[in-house]
């Protein structure tokens, strides 16, 4: 938090060298230090190097948790999101749909972690102009959740986010009958 992540970095090597010598490789303690590790590489824009560690806790959190554990969606989370610090949407996008579908498992729809991952996912789909895609995920969400949910601000955030993101791309969405959306590229019309 203070700018120093030379020593940010540090100490967290430290935590790992410790945690190893008390626990052994593959505790989930381990994956931990990992993640803080890769963490403490992205804020020093060490994207490459914060990926190989994220990967490394991920390993363990899936030896140790399984598949399906809500530490094993963050991992997941947490790789997306270095993916896409890299800008490879394509992999950041398939790794926070595998964080979503174990958020939606294991703490539901109306989790905060859960809408968290849904707004990352969105963030790829419209780097990668799949702008249906995100539409589509988005209402197929907003379907899971009650009426009254306190995240629907965020989901309308979100909403706005995707269609001020398409326009920008020279995309419209439509909504046929009021069921499933449509997206379709404007076109601009030649004068004669």
């Amino acid at each position: 938090d203070l700018g120093q992540h030379q020593k940010a970095l540090e100490f967290k090597q430290k935590a790992l060298l410790i945690r190893l010598e008390q626990l052994g490789e593959n505790h989930p303690d381990i994956a931990k230090s990992y993640n803080n590790i890769g963490t403490a590489y992205r804020d020093l824009d060490q994207h490459q190097k914060a990926l190989e560690f994220k990967q490394k806790a991920l390993l363990i959190q899936l030896e140790q948790l399984g598949e399906n554990h809500p530490d094993v969606a963050k991992s997941y989370t947490n790789i997306g999101v270095t993916y896409g610090d890299l800008g490879q949407h394509k992999e950041a996008l398939t790794a926070q749909q595998k964080a979503q579908q174990i958020y939606l498992a294991t703490l539901g729809p109306e989790h905060p972690s859960t809408i968290g991952s849904l707004g990352n996912m969105l963030v790829h789909f419209i780097a990668l102009k799949k702008f249906p895609a995100a539409n589509s995920e988005m209402y197929q969400f907003e379907k899971l959740l009650p009426a009254n949910h306190q995240q629907k601000q965020t989901l309308d955030k979100m909403r706005l986010y995707i269609t001020q993101s398409t326009a920008k791309a020279g995309f419209r969405i439509k909504r046929a009958n009021g069921n499933k959306p449509k997206t379709r590229k404007n076109k601009t019309k030649k004068k004669r």
